[in-house]
């Protein structure tokens, strides 16, 4: 079986008389690959310019998805417990497929991580999961190696040495 295809099947039952019945044909789609979580936003290493509004996306791709379970930011202080938010998906055009891989979708979810105790200078970990119908696990990043990124919400400053006023 190819990862992907979609299979017909008809099982047909015999007893030890030879009398013989066949089941309706069924359809099903083999799924041998787990889903495909890719370019994380913001970027591992990188920076959170806002507590307020901080914005989390990622790409999926995936021939089966499970729209009720979705996919799950899951973030946390280095040392501290582990929050999570359901990220809303969408296709990235207007059929939803842009290869042979399947479907292609862009999440995302807007995090107040004031509310959840962050601050300027403070580190946020965080990963993000999804399961497909087949009960296949995607991860961009785990509990263990996650990503990570520094909040920094303060402006730059400059202060003026010289020339001294008044000298051209």
């Amino acid at each position: 079986l190819n990862d992907g295809g979609l299979y017909q099947m008809i099982v047909q039952v015999k007893d030890n008389s030879s009398n013989a019945v066949n089941s309706t044909m069924s359809t099903f789609n083999w799924d041998a690959s787990a889903p495909n979580l890719f370019n994380p936003k913001p970027s591992n290493n990188s920076y959170i310019t806002s507590l307020t509004t901080a914005v989390f996306s990622i790409n999926l791709t995936e021939q089966n998805i499970n729209s009720t379970i979705n996919v799950t930011l899951f973030y946390r202080k280095p040392t501290l417990g582990v929050n999570s938010k359901t990220m809303n998906c969408r296709k990235t055009n207007e059929t939803g497929y842009d290869g042979a891989d399947g479907p292609n979708l862009i999440c995302n979810v807007t995090v107040n991580l004031q509310n959840d105790g962050f601050a300027d200078n403070n580190t946020v970990h965080y990963w993000f999961n999804t399961t497909d119908l087949a009960g296949r696990t995607g991860n961009n990043g785990t509990q263990t190696t996650p990503l990570n990124a520094t909040i920094d919400v303060t402006n730059p400053s400059v202060s003026l040495t010289g020339p001294a006023d008044g000298i051209k």
